[in-house]
């Protein structure tokens, strides 16, 4: 679910799916299956308990979500695992994650044999986590119309309590790469006590990564859905998407995207130096649906072929450049280009003034043939790359282009020049 990024010691993940699911990113996909149907807005929750062998599938669920994962280029999970609350006046003690498993139909842990899963595939492991709870009896709002009390100090200070006591028993039991959380729009960064809650994961966890939807506390932003037109201004973002229509498994939709657009969609993201997080929804058996496998495997194909221009890379350069999506190396000394379509002709990169040293196919390494046009001796602006790349080499969905540098890339920015003498 995530990779390493330069300023965070890892990256992030995501899951926005009311089933506990996985999910993917910039650089990983994530995957996996559920057996205890959870709803990450604190709806009352369903469970797979009345699935006949249900303990059997879930066991199996994450054992293939795991595999599933990794297979698909996947480098960390995130589990949805909020669970409903009991009645927390009555008795103080259910304010634990365990307490409050076993007050569910599957009534054990689901949590635990999923982190093992996770650990065995060495993948880094991220907890989802709805800071709102509408089926807490102490949480303000019932529903997203229905308020169940207002300004009642007392009640919400034992909501908080719950809340701190859950999130301080999963990370000091599991230890997180990353909190996902959710929700926070529906009370301030000094109700939820944002920083109190970061500061309690890093006691103890001092290297976890937190998503934005903390109040202006998180580590980086979460747009989701809609692809950024341009790049966003925070440092390190992920868009959150649907294979779908729908977070989690709707058996009635089937309006799933292609491969080719979901592959596009991510390669626009490494583009602008984000990640992209997509949503898996698992069947209430715990198995994937056959159409989200499908999309898996060709994301495993896609990624494990061109790793090269995935992991570890930064932002392209603008898109005045070239004609495609592009990102470069660590080094910024391999500049990689992105074909989401089948060229009639050479490929033009324009205002490069770097001398290139060697172009291949990046999963094949056929090194292409290019040529310089269009420069001239008398003025700085450079002429125009064109790389010839015949229909053998390229790739089913998108060709990437690997273009090696002689340094740093440097562009030329200007709006041209006239020759003033002959």
């Amino acid at each position: 679910y995530y990779k390493a990024r330069p300023g965070l010691e890892c990256e992030q993940a995501n899951l926005e799916d009311p089933a506990g699911i996985l999910a993917v990113h910039r650089e990983y996909l994530a995957a996996g299956a559920q057996a205890l149907k959870t709803n990450t807005f604190g709806l009352p929750r369903m469970a797979a308990a009345h699935v006949p062998g249900w303990q059997q599938l879930a066991r199996a669920g994450w054992e293939l979500g795991a595999q599933a994962l990794a297979e698909a280029g996947g480098e960390g999970a995130l589990f949805a695992d909020m669970g409903p609350a009991p009645d927390t006046e009555a008795d103080p003690a259910a304010q634990s994650y365990k307490a409050v498993a076993k007050q569910t139909p599957a009534q054990k842990d689901l949590l635990d044999p999923f982190v093992k899963e996770v650990r065995k595939h060495d993948l880094k492991l991220g907890f989802y986590y709805s800071l709102l709870d509408w089926s807490h009896p102490d949480y303000p709002n019932k529903t997203r119309t229905e308020v169940r009390y207002k300004d009642d100090p007392e009640r919400w200070s034992r909501f908080c309590k719950f809340n701190f006591a859950q999130l301080k028993e999963l990370n000091e039991t599991w230890k997180p790469d990353l909190y996902w959380f959710d929700g926070d729009w529906e009370q301030s960064a000094e109700a939820w006590n944002s920083k109190g809650i970061v500061n309690l994961l890093r006691s103890t966890n001092p290297g976890v990564i937190i998503n934005s939807r903390i109040q202006g506390y998180g580590d980086y932003a979460t747009p989701e859905q809609g692809v950024p037109v341009v790049r966003p201004k925070d440092n390190y973002w992920e868009l959150c998407m649907t294979m779908n229509d729908s977070w989690g498994y709707q058996h009635t939709d089937k309006n799933y995207k292609s491969p080719y657009i979901l592959l596009r969609t991510f390669v626009d993201c490494l583009s602008m130096g984000g990640n992209l997080l997509l949503d898996i929804g698992p069947k209430p058996d715990g198995t994937i649906p056959e159409e989200q496998v499908a999309i898996l495997k060709e994301f495993g194909r896609w990624t494990t072929k061109h790793k090269e221009a995935i992991y570890d890379t930064r932002a392209g350069i603008p898109n005045e450049h070239f004609q495609g999506y592009t990102t470069l190396s660590k080094a910024k000394d391999i500049l990689y280009l992105y074909l989401p379509y089948r060229p009639n002709g050479p490929i033009e990169v324009k205002g490069l003034m770097n001398k290139v040293n060697r172009v291949w196919v990046v999963g094949n390494g056929a090194m292409l043939n290019y040529k310089v046009y269009n420069k001239n001796y008398w003025n700085e602006v450079p002429g125009n790359l064109y790389i010839d790349v015949p229909e053998h080499v390229q790739d089913e969905q998108i060709t990437v282009i690997a273009v090696l540098l002689d340094g740093p890339i440097k562009l030329y920015r200007g709006e041209g020049q006239v020759i003033s003498s002959n």
